[in-house]
């Protein structure tokens, strides 16, 4: 998309005449327009998600979860109240990031180049995005990894799914149970600071195998 498309190479033969080569590529407006729907489906799947980590704090829409899923004593902690609130942040930034650039075409040089495709912008919003959703599926999985410990203890049995991914969540990132800070002091921070790591590369690893090629 970077290269030339359908722009014609012109070159000097030494015995007279010119020899004009094209890159191959022609016109990058179809991948342009092809990565824009991707971006666009890409924010819908990032609202859904951000909508079950919310409904995972109400108790009016989780079955009964504690309210922000705060673990120990009511009224000590909030929960993870701060982790939701970074996937309510990212999504409106998905959805402008997701307005098609390829429909932003405008003449240039004189009308030389009379069709701008704007693929690469195209591509800079998909990857954009691409990491945003990272964060939103990890809030979404370290939340559900929370509701499932509140409840472990009087459920005795988990379906195979919800068990392997509160498996998966935890073993990159800690319970938060009672009091413990979701800031943490800056001694420690350096120690905690692989967690958030440890978790984008747990989700990188269960992203669907398309989402994946597309980063």
């Amino acid at each position: 998309m970077n290269s030339s498309t359908s722009n014609p190479l012109v070159f000097p033969r030494p015995g007279g005449g010119h020899e004009f080569v094209m890159g191959g590529n022609y016109d990058a407006d179809l991948m342009a327009h092809e990565i824009d729907r991707l971006n666009g489906n890409i924010a819908d799947v990032g609202v859904l998600f951000e909508q079950l980590s919310a409904r995972l704090m109400s108790p009016a829409w989780s079955y009964g979860l504690p309210a922000n899923l705060a673990g120990g004593r009511v009224g000590l902690n909030s929960g993870m109240v701060q982790v939701q609130t970074v996937a309510t942040a990212l999504v409106p930034e998905m959805q402008v990031r997701a307005h098609p650039p390829s429909v932003l075409s405008r003449p240039a040089k004189a009308g030389q180049e009379d069709h701008n495709t704007m693929a690469m912008a195209s591509a800079r919003g998909l990857h954009e995005n691409l990491d945003r959703m990272d964060t939103v599926l990890a809030v979404q999985m370290l939340m559900s990894a929370q509701g499932i410990d509140l409840i472990r203890a009087p459920c005795t049995d988990f379906p195979w799914g919800a068990a392997r991914r509160s498996s998966s969540g935890r073993s990159a990132v800690t319970s938060l149970p009672s009091g413990r800070p979701l800031d943490v002091p800056r001694p420690e921070r350096d120690d905690r600071a692989g967690e958030g790591d440890a978790l984008l590369h747990t989700v990188r690893g269960t992203e669907p195998e398309a989402l994946c090629r597309a980063a």
